[in-house]
């Protein structure tokens, strides 16, 4: 799946009640691997943006339509460690600039 395939995916629980949306896919800071996903809680009353929670890649199954969150799998804080992922240091690519060698921008990564 691409990048942009993520983008808004829903997040179920178990019971397949969408708990949020996924709004960044996450990848480890020293290698060009994914590690989770950033997920955007629903708002409170439709007008409050909440704080913004985690999941490992571990912890879900993607589907074409959804993530689902493993058994006993819950959504994350920034803070949180036990999945073993600094959350702060974790990189989103989309948005990211591209330069060459030589240090001239190239563009940003759209997707992959």
């Amino acid at each position: 799946m691409r990048l942009t395939g993520f983008d808004e995916l829903p997040v179920v629980d178990r019971r397949g009640t969408t708990v949020g949306r996924v709004s960044h896919a996450l990848f480890d800071p020293a290698r060009p691997a994914l590690v989770g996903f950033e997920v955007r809680l629903p708002r409170l009353g439709r007008l409050v943006e909440r704080q913004r929670r985690y999941v490992p890649l571990t912890g879900v199954t993607v589907h074409d339509d959804r993530l689902s969150l493993a058994e006993g799998e819950r959504l994350q804080t920034l803070r949180d460690t036990r999945s073993g992922i600094s959350w702060e240091h974790a990189t989103i690519w989309k948005g990211m600039p591209v330069r060459s060698s030589s240090g001239v921008g190239l563009g940003e990564v759209k997707d992959a």
